[in-house]
């Protein structure tokens, strides 16, 4: 499998830095309207955490810097 660059590392890392703030202001939406919603904040942000972790051991180690 090929391997990310670092350029490719950051788009990724970025579009899920939006993606969660997307997702938190809808969990917050529904809080607000005071129903439950399927996913916590914390789920949203340990599931991205993981998946930035494994982005990272998909990229090329030179490119990390």
């Amino acid at each position: 499998m090929k391997k990310f660059n670092g350029w490719e590392n950051a788009l990724l890392k970025r579009g899920l830095k939006i993606l969660q703030k997307e997702m938190e202001e809808e969990i917050e939406k529904i809080e607000a309207s005071g129903r439950n919603p399927i996913m916590t904040k914390g789920f949203v942000e340990m599931s991205l955490k993981e998946l930035k972790e494994k982005i990272d051991r998909c990229t090329l180690k030179r490119d990390l810097k």
